[in-house]
């Protein structure tokens, strides 16, 4: 796994030291995601689910009571994916100028309960003469590759938590979030009673809370989930450390 995601210049979180206090990247990671701040998260000997990264949530707002100010977040979910996918099919979201947590999972089923899947599906469309002939064709297909072993399919989710400044800001850059998939054929909704379980589903192993979990193929799952972002640039540049602007006189 670390030799393939070394393109994408990545590296393994782990704990780190500042005068004399050892810090979790990956609880800072998980508080980020959690109040859309970064702070750095110290390691005690308590159990980190006791740690404050903990919040509470309701309807509107997000409050990271670690931090003395509430940030405004709303939360929106996949309610139906495209009828294709593509490599960087999500890449429109990255040109934003809005700040979000992206979060999606996917849990692999059986190969026998992959098929059994499409064979019912494909079933009631032959038995009831759909008239959705591509959606059948594409099936059979799916069926094909998956008892060849070449794909698999699985339960996965999607959510977009957007953070702002202000309430007056937040419907302006949700409106921005949820146009863009909708442009790519996405029908998106907002979160309401599924709130907390979109919330907590951000971190790993609450795989039981996960909202709107729908069967997709792994070709979609890797074809939606690029793992990649702008390069931010180099602590050091090819010839030297970088470069201080300064301004020139006439």
């Amino acid at each position: 796994m670390s030799t393939y995601l070394s393109r994408f210049h990545s590296r393994r979180l782990g704990l780190y030291e500042e005068n004399n206090i050892v810090y979790s990247e990956q609880l800072t990671l998980f508080q980020k995601l959690l109040s859309g701040r970064w702070q750095k998260v110290r390691v005690t000997n308590s159990p980190f689910y006791t740690y404050p990264v903990v919040k509470t949530c309701s309807l509107v707002t997000m409050l990271d009571k670690s931090l003395p100010l509430t940030m405004p977040g709303t939360f929106v979910e996949i309610k139906d994916y495209f009828q294709e996918t593509d490599a960087g099919i999500f890449d429109a979201l990255m040109y934003l100028p809005v700040e979000y947590v992206q979060t999606s999972s996917l849990t692999p089923i059986d190969k026998q309960s992959a098929i059994k899947a499409l064979d019912d599906q494909i079933d009631k469309l032959e038995m009831t003469d759909d008239a959705a002939k591509s959606l059948l064709a594409d099936l059979k297909v799916g069926l094909d590759m998956v008892s060849s072993g070449y794909i698999s399919f699985g339960k996965s989710h999607q959510t977009l938590i957007v953070y702002a400044d202000s309430p007056e800001r937040l419907v302006k850059d949700t409106n921005i979030v949820t146009t863009t998939p909708e442009d790519l054929g996405l029908i998106v909704t907002y979160s309401t009673l599924s709130l907390g379980a979109a919330y907590f589903a951000q971190l790993p192993g609450n795989y039981t809370l996960r909202p709107r979990l729908s069967s997709i193929s792994s070709l979609n799952f890797a074809e939606m989930e690029s793992f990649h972002n702008f390069f931010t640039g180099k602590e050091k540049g090819n010839t030297n450390n970088l470069i201080t602007p300064g301004r020139l006189r006439k």
